[in-house]
């Protein structure tokens, strides 16, 4: 019997390029930026206890999830008494705090589209925090 057509494959081809990175890497390496900016203290009150990394826009957004400059370091009771429970006070305080350009520049870049570059952001990340650690 004649075949005819393409033959398939059983297992689809595999593109071996770049290191896979993981989202919890990257969460790692971004928070460890944002407390060595902010000198692991809270960002509003100082408290150097129960940090945490807070970020300005949802987490879900990947465009801005390891945005150093939408996250930032603050104690337990801030985060959750302040920014989360206090929403429209919390951004009026950063706001107030970072300016309204920083603000601007998020969302502008909370509407980009495309995929992120999880390899390019890993290194960016990594040399980002050898320079502050420094």
């Amino acid at each position: 019997m004649k075949r005819t057509g393409r033959l398939k494959r059983k297992k689809p081809i595999r593109r071996i390029s770049r290191q896979a990175v993981r989202d919890k890497d990257l969460d790692a390496l971004c928070r460890a930026v944002v407390f060595h900016r902010d000198g692991f203290r809270c960002v509003r009150c100082g408290s150097t206890q129960n940090l945490q990394w807070s970020h300005v826009y949802s987490r879900r957004f990947k465009a801005l999830r390891w945005a150093p400059s939408g996250s930032m370091c603050l104690c337990a009771g801030c985060h959750l008494g302040f920014w989360h429970h206090k929403p429209l006070d919390a951004v009026a305080w950063w706001i107030g705090k970072y300016g309204h350009d920083a603000h601007v520049l998020l969302q502008h870049t909370l509407k980009q589209t495309g995929k992120v570059d999880r390899y390019a952001l890993k290194l960016w990340l990594e040399m980002e925090l050898k320079r502050l650690a420094a």
